[in-house]
């Protein structure tokens, strides 16, 4: 079964960032939590395509140590999420893992 959890804007996702405390900070080594990751790989994907009103990322399977996030585009923005050889694609996958070093959990990007 598929959860989808939606952030409006990034804006939303590091308002709620900020609201953690200071314990909670600590605790977990100031990493992103599961929407604020997912809000950072929507402003990238909105900011790459011509559509994107079609841009989602839902959250497909999720065990203790690793979260596999689905990045959906319009088929003509396929190309432009992926780029030429992937390498868009790899970057993406490199920044969403840069950001979730700090975190317990691994992040897989899958692009459908």
């Amino acid at each position: 079964m598929t959860d989808e959890i939606r952030i409006e804007t990034l804006e939303d996702a590091v308002e709620n960032e900020t609201a953690q405390t200071e314990n909670e900070r600590e605790e977990n080594g100031c990493a992103l939590t599961m929407p604020a990751m997912i809000a950072l790989i929507e402003f990238i994907a909105k900011s790459l395509v011509d559509a994107p009103e079609s841009v989602r990322v839902i959250e497909k399977e999720s065990d203790e140590t690793s979260v596999t996030l689905e990045l959906s585009v319009a088929q003509d923005d396929m190309g432009k999420v992926i780029g030429k050889q992937g390498r868009i694609a790899k970057a993406i996958r490199t920044v969403a893992r840069a950001a979730s070093v700090k975190s317990d959990k691994k992040y897989k990007l899958e692009i459908v």
